[in-house]
């Protein structure tokens, strides 16, 4: 196969995210270093 000029085949994304979140402070005590999230986009669909 060949790819038509100006066609994207490939893309290189980070392998590290960061995110900045807005929290309670009665949350926070919740929340730790390494700790895994689940994040939803409400932009996206949830």
């Amino acid at each position: 196969q060949q790819a038509a000029v100006g066609t994207q085949f490939m893309a290189l994304v980070p392998d590290v995210v960061w995110v900045t979140a807005n929290m309670k402070e009665t949350q926070m005590r919740d929340v730790r270093v390494g700790q895994p999230v689940e994040i939803t986009v409400d932009a996206l669909g949830g």
